[in-house]
Formats: C-alpha cells, structure tokens, sequence
C-alpha cells in the first residue's frame, strides 16, 4: 500500500510540474480560483473581427466572404436582406459558471449584396457539456 501511494504522489507531482489540465482543473475546484474572462465590450468584440476594410455602402458579399470566411449563421429578413453571423469564442482558464467570452458580428447586405450595417455584441460563452 505504501508504494502505491508513493508512485501516486510521484506522479502527482510529475504531472503538476508538466503542467497538466487535469491537476491545473483540480487547482481551480480545490481553491476557488478563477481565471479571468475576455473584456465583454463592444471595442473587444469590433477588435476580435479585423474588419476595418468593410465599408458600409461599398464591400460586396464577395468582399466580405474573401475577409472573413464562412458564416456561423446565414439567413434573410423580411426585406430581402442577408444577414452574416460570424462567432469567435475566447475561452478562459478555468472551473467557473461562465467559461470564456463569445463574440459575435453581424453583418447585413441589401438585396444588391452591398454591406447595409454592421453589429458586434460580447456575451459569456455557455459551458459545454
């Protein structure tokens, strides 16, 4: 029995010094510390989507495509204009309620493809399951 708990209490200390995740979770439930969360700002969310170069009235579909990719979301409101989703999420490091940051940019084009408005939001990431 004593040598199980001596190799237990090796490797704990092994993969405390290798910076293992599970030790580092173990960390953060037996002290209560917390990481610290992403801003949840405006100016944080406008940063996270480096979109300097879409001009509202000018960028194309294309344009807008070309910067930054596949949409999470792509869908059309009453008027006929497409709305772009785009989601980035932040995690923070940690055992707490809200995980990290997400950040989200909505960008709408008129029915001529032309970029119509732009909208970011911030908000705490859900926790997986």
């Amino acid at each position: 029995m004593k040598t199980f708990i001596r190799i237990l209490a090796v490797m704990g200390v092994i993969a405390g010094l290798a910076g293992c995740p599970q030790i580092d979770s173990y960390k953060y439930m037996a002290f209560d510390e917390k990481g610290e969360a992403a801003p949840r700002t405006i100016e944080a969310a406008k940063a996270r989507f480096k979109d300097k170069t879409l001009v509202v009235g000018q960028t194309t579909k294309d344009d807008l495509r070309k910067l930054l990719g596949t949409p999470e979301t792509l869908r059309a409101d009453e008027k006929g204009r497409q709305i772009y989703v785009y989601v980035k999420n932040v995690r923070t490091k940690g055992f707490s309620e809200q995980m990290g940051t997400t950040y989200i940019a909505r960008y709408t084009l008129d029915a001529e493809g032309i970029l119509f408005d732009k909208q970011y939001w911030a908000q705490p990431m859900a926790v997986d399951d």
